[in-house]
Formats: C-alpha cells, structure tokens, sequence
C-alpha cells in the first residue's frame, strides 16, 4: 500500500509564485495549480519552493514519473536542499525505485529534514521491499519524533497487520483515526476487526514437506527456447506452459512441456520414475509461439485431447489412442490473437467439453516500443498499459461431425452470445468453478495489470461479468497486480470455493476466501501469506495438500518477468520455487527448505501424483534452463484419497473437504489428475458425493483410503 497524501504546505509557501496557487494546491485541483506553475517558473526559475509545489501537484495528479524528473531537477540546482532531496526520495518510492529511494531520503535527514518525516519514509521503502519487521523500528522512531504523526501510526498498524500481530495493529490504526481520520485508515481497521474476531488458536503444525528434483535421472532433458533479444521482445518471457496427464491409457500420469521455437515435449512415464521422450511417436511436432496447454478429453472417447495456445495460432489436438492428430480446422477453431492458455469445461451441461481462451494483448513485432532507460543503457520487458487488451473466446463443442476425418466433435464462437466478448482485458490464466454452487461453472481469469474478470454462469448459454461486485477484481489496496497464474479450489475446508493468484514482486499473491452469496474477501495478510510472498514473482500456482494433512496448500513456480532486472534494482531474476505450508488455524508457513535446487526463471507447472505413492509431486519448466520433475519426499506423510471422474469437471466432497475434476490450473498449463484428497491419520475408508455438472449429485459409501478410484457418470 502507498498512501499518498495531502502533504502540508509550510516551508513552500515562503516561494515567489502567487498565494492562489497555494489556495488551488489545498483545494485539491492539482492539474490547475500545475499549469499556472509552469507559467510562473518559466519566468522565475530559480523559485526553488515553486519548483517542489510543482512536483507535488504532478505527484498527486498520479504524474508520477513528471513528478520524479521535477525533483530531480530541484535536488541537482540545490543540492544542500533537503526537501528536494526528500520529495525526491518519496517520488521514487512511489515509482519502486526503492533503492535510490532509500539513498535519497538518508541523504535528506542528514540535510536537517525533520526526523518524522524521513523515518516514515524509511519504514514505507522497507515494508515494499517485503520486510515489515525492518520498517517497524523507523515508525517508532518517527512516531517518538512527533507523536502526533498520524501517517506513521497508520503505516505502524499496516505492517503489525502484515506481520499478523493484530491487537498491536489495531492500537495503531485507532491512534491513526484519532489524530487524522481518513477512509483508508478505517477501511484498513475494519480488516484488522475482522482477522481479530476470526483468529483461532493454532494447534500441531504439520511435519515439513520435501522435494527432490529427480528431472536428470528420470530422463527428462527439455528446456523452454525462448530466444530473449536486445530487444526485449514480450513473447520472450512468457512461455512455458506444462501438462501433466495419462495420454496412452496406461495408469500413469505423463508429462508434455510446450515449446515456443521448436518441438514440443511429451515425455512417457514408463514407471518407477523413468521417462522416455515419446513426442515424435506420438505425432507432435513443433508450433511455432506455442504458450500454453489443456488438456481433456472434448469428444468423449476416453483418450484425454491436448490444445495448444500460442501467438501465432491455436492447435487442437485429437488423441486417436496414443497418437495425436491436428484436428484444428476440421473442428472449426480459429485464431483471435495472442492466447496464453485455455480451460475445458461444460458451461451448458450437455456432457461436452466446452473451450474457454484466455487471450492477452495485441502484440505487433514491427512495432514494439521501447522500455527502459537509453540514458542507462538498459532496456526492458515493456508494461502491458502499453498494449492493448484483448477479449476472451468461447467454443461450445457441437458434438460429433461425421465430416471431421476419423470422427471428432465441432465447435462455435459463442463469445458474443455468451457474453464473453463484451470485455476486453489482458488474460494470463484461467481456472473454473462452481463458486456460487448453482450447479453451473463459472470462470475466473487472472488479468496482467488490470482488473481480474469473473465469469458468473447465468444459464441459458450467458455470462455475466461479476468481478468487481463479488470483490475479487482488485485486491483491497484497489491497485490491480500482474496476474499470471490462478487456482480456484476449496483451502479452507468450508464448502466454498477460493481463489489464489500468483503476481511479481512487490504485489503479493492475492488469496480469496470465499464468503457464500457470490461475495470473497481477501485474506492475503490475514492469512501470512502476504509476507511471504512480496518479495516473490509468480507463475504457476497451485492449492493442493503436499502432506496429506487435510489442509491445502500453496505452490508457486517462481522467477522475474525481466532477465536484467538485477542491474536496475534490488529484485533476482532467477527466484527458487515456494511451497507455503497451510496451518491449522489456516494461515500459511512459508516452507524454505520445501526445494532444495537452483534459482530459475519459472514459468508453468503441473501437479500431479507420479510414482503413484499418495505424495503430490509437481512438475515446472523454466526458461532457458532444465525442466524440473519435482518428486514429494516428505515423511509422515498422511492418508489419502484421489477421485477420478467421467468426464472431468465434477465437484467432489470427502470428509468435510471439497475438491474438483477439472484440469485449468496455474499459468499456461494444465493436470489432468483428478481430485486428490489428505486424510491424515484416518485409516479405515470414506464416504464420497460427486456433484456432476448441472447438478445432480450421487453419493458412494465407505471407499476405502490409500487409492485412486474412478466413477463414470451414468447417462
């Protein structure tokens, strides 16, 4: 969170530019008060205090980059001055230039700038580097200075709330009300009130979960060619997409990593963790700007089908048993821009795989702007506010189409029928679920730098776009973040479906709790999850029990969006995947040990059960760099239960948790694995209600534990 405020004007109304400028800068009306001080500097430019009003009226009118150019340009005229140096400082924080910012505002408090101000600013570049507890003392420090500082007592109780400290917390923003109100600080109060009344007491924490990248010995030698160039082309960075699913039938979950300049990947699993590359025997070849994958089984004939979305063109795949063959033209699909990944489902209830794209930005080689800095001599991966959006599409699978060579399904746009079409946005993922438990899936699209959608099902072929209304558009700040990946799933055990996101560094990974009544709140802080994930950029997500506790939790495949970000700012490139293990009053423990492997630019991930032990093991691709194969090794793991239904897309319910069928999961990628569920310490067997989509629902009693089972839906 940067708060901006209204700062006070002592010190610059001694300037010489005309007292009605001051009166225009209290009124709030900041573009006015600009113009007529452009005027009045172009005539008396050596007006320092002028100078700083000036960048403060661009600072408020969010001109942010204007205002950093005009306090830089105050600060190199008087260089002893300490409020240029200062206003500079606060400028570039609020442009996450936080280590220029920090050398900026020490440089301003040993020029004489009062203590409270400067201590504040200290603790606010901190907290965005991702350490509340080192921002903590310069608060103190600033409040002991002027207790009557209000803004540091609101960011003191910000930081406490981060921290989980709630009752100090609330003292904080209590204090903050009390000396300047504020929406914001009662806004945030609220949500402190909140996590108070929902705290519980802890319990015994799980034993630690443990990985060990078996990707080498298992024959797995794919890496993603992304070809990066000096110019610092998107598509670059963004692929990697991986799918985990059985293509040949044989009771074994197999691997395909997607390629974006060559051949695709699709790896066997011959059992006992060995691999065999399997990608020209199976008929796939190379697609050219290939992001990512899904996979199910849209004509029904058993052999899950795998689509490809890309840049280029979108590729569907038909699985003639164990075989692919490019069905994309015969099925009717064609290609509406640059797709990052897709999702399977059957809005209609038909018994039919629909196709859902999420598409990204309108992207044009020819002209890809420049972004970065040529006085420094470093470019970088451009902003999406610097292309435009694309909407999403919709398939609806027809049916079979004795037309289509050796059978197969057909499909429609019904993007504008839908309803789907009407909204543009920056798509990077997609993830379905029946969160208003209607019976009918809806969808949810993590979007780059602008507000997430959520497609609510209205029935009768319609969408209705509810993000805002249901609150999971924005996080609570109000500030969108670079949504990549998504997981849509039940990690609280309450029968309501979640949402987590993963985003870069410095936004967290926003995590959804599901209310009932179509409404969510963000639990990011609440649940520790926050701290743990601010100083992380993430890609592929997923909510599963590593452990088999009966409790979900967080993985993320981790890694930087720009390659040479480390010659610009305190953030790494290459980041080590996370696992945040959830705790028994449900917030989450950052698990540092979970991978013991290298740093790399991760991208798409699968989960799934591999060696067929009970442990979930994960599969991630990076870039440029070795494929990892991630294999669960952690003792005292508990029970378990995985549920594998015909088709896919089902909603299932064991021992008080709930899980689901479908295979969109994380960014670009796809498992096909079932629902997996921890029991913990139970031993004997389960009750099991599958929820089919349109609702009906049959219940199976006393299963027993420590197997995979499958349950077809009777016609």
């Amino acid at each position: 969170m940067r708060l901006i405020l209204l700062l006070p004007l002592a010190g610059l109304l001694m300037g010489q530019h005309p007292p009605e400028i001051d009166a225009l800068y209290r009124a709030r009306k900041f573009a006015e008060a600009a113009r007529r001080l452009e005027s009045h500097l172009a005539a008396r430019p050596g007006d320092v205090n002028g100078g700083l009003l000036l960048g403060l009226c661009y600072q408020q009118s969010g001109e942010l980059e204007k205002a950093e150019a005009r306090f830089r340009a105050v600060a190199a005229a008087r260089p002893r001055n300490g409020a240029a140096h200062f206003h500079l400082g606060r400028a570039l924080y609020l442009r996450s230039k936080l280590r220029e910012a920090e050398a900026e505002a020490r440089k301003s408090g040993e020029l004489g700038e009062p203590v409270a101000r400067v201590r504040n600013l200290l603790g606010l570049i901190l907290a965005a580097r991702g350490d509340p507890a080192a921002a903590l003392p310069h608060y103190a420090l600033a409040m002991e200075a002027d207790p009557r500082f209000g803004e540091a007592h609101f960011n003191a109780g910000v930081s406490l709330f981060r921290l989980g400290r709630f009752a100090e917390a609330a003292a904080r923003l209590d204090e903050a009300i009390r000396l300047q109100g504020g929406d914001e600080a009662k806004a945030y109060r609220g949500r402190v009130a909140a996590a108070l009344r929902e705290a519980r007491p802890g319990g015994t924490a799980a034993p630690g979960v443990r990985f060990t990248d078996v990707a080498a010995e298992a024959g797995i030698r794919f890496r993603v060619d992304h070809r990066p160039t000096p110019e610092r082309r998107l598509p670059e960075t963004m692929p990697g997409g991986v799918a985990a699913f059985d293509y040949d039938n044989d009771g074994r979950m197999d691997l395909l990593f997607t390629n974006p300049n060559g051949p695709h990947a699709l790896y066997r699993n011959l059992g006992g963790w060995r691999f065999a590359d399997a990608t020209a025997a199976a008929g796939l070849g190379a697609n050219p700007g290939t992001m990512g994958v899904a996979v199910g089984d849209f004509d029904g004939d058993g052999w899950s089908d795998v689509f490809l979305a890309g840049l280029h063109r979108n590729t569907l795949y038909r699985n003639t048993g164990g075989r692919f063959v490019d069905v994309t033209k015969e099925a009717g699909l064609a290609h509406h821009g640059w797709a990052t990944g897709a999702a399977w489902l059957d809005y209609d209830s038909d018994g039919r795989l629909d196709l859902f794209i999420v598409n990204y930005v309108r992207w044009d080689p020819a002209q890809e702007p420049y972004c970065g800095d040529p006085t420094a001599g470093f470019r970088v991966y451009c902003h999406p506010r610097h292309y435009r959006g694309l909407a999403n599409t919709l398939y609806r699978n027809l049916g079979p189409d004795l037309g289509v060579s050796g059978g197969g399904d057909r499909f429609a746009d019904v993007s504008e029928a839908s309803g789907i079409a009407a909204h543009v946005g920056k798509g990077m993922s997609a993830a379905v679920a029946d969160y208003d438990l209607d019976g009918m899936p809806d969808i949810f699209v993590a979007n780059d730098a602008a507000p997430n959608f959520l497609f609510r099902n209205a029935g009768s072929g319609r969408f209705q776009e509810v993000a805002l209304q249901a609150g999971v558009a924005l996080p609570d700040d109000g500030k969108p973040v670079s949504g990549m990946g998504t997981d849509f799933r039940d990690f609280n055990n309450d029968g309501l479906p979640d949402l987590a996101v993963t985003a870069l560094n410095g936004e967290t990974f926003p995590l959804f709790r599901g209310l009932g009544k179509g409404l969510f709140a963000d639990v990011t802080w609440q649940s520790r999850s926050g701290a743990a994930t601010f100083r992380r950029a993430g890609w592929g997500v997923a909510l599963a029990d590593f452990n088999n506790d009966g409790l979900k939790d967080l993985f993320s495949a981790n890694g930087h969006v720009t390659d040479n970000v480390e010659a610009f700012s305190h953030e790494t490139y290459r980041q080590v995947n996370s696992l945040l293990v959830q705790q028994p009053d449900g917030s989450f423990r950052d698990e540092p040990g979970a991978f013991a492997g290298p740093a790399r630019a991760h991208r798409g991930s699968a989960v799934a059960d591999f060696d067929q032990d009970g442990r979930l093991d994960i599969a991630v691709s990076a870039l440029g760099e070795p494929a990892e194969l991630w294999r669960n090794v952690s003792d005292a793991a508990g029970s378990w239960l995985r549920v594998e239904t015909v088709p896919r897309g089902a909603v299932v319910r064991v021992a008080g948790q709930v899980n689901s069928t479908g295979t969109a999961v994380g960014y670009a990628s796809s498992a096909d694995a079932g629902a997996h569920f921890g029991l913990g310490a139970r031993r004997d067997a389960a009750d099991i209600e599958i929820v089919w989509p349109g609702g009906a629902a049959e219940r199976h009693h006393q299963v027993p534990l420590r197997q995979a089972v499958t349950f077809q839906r009777s016609r």
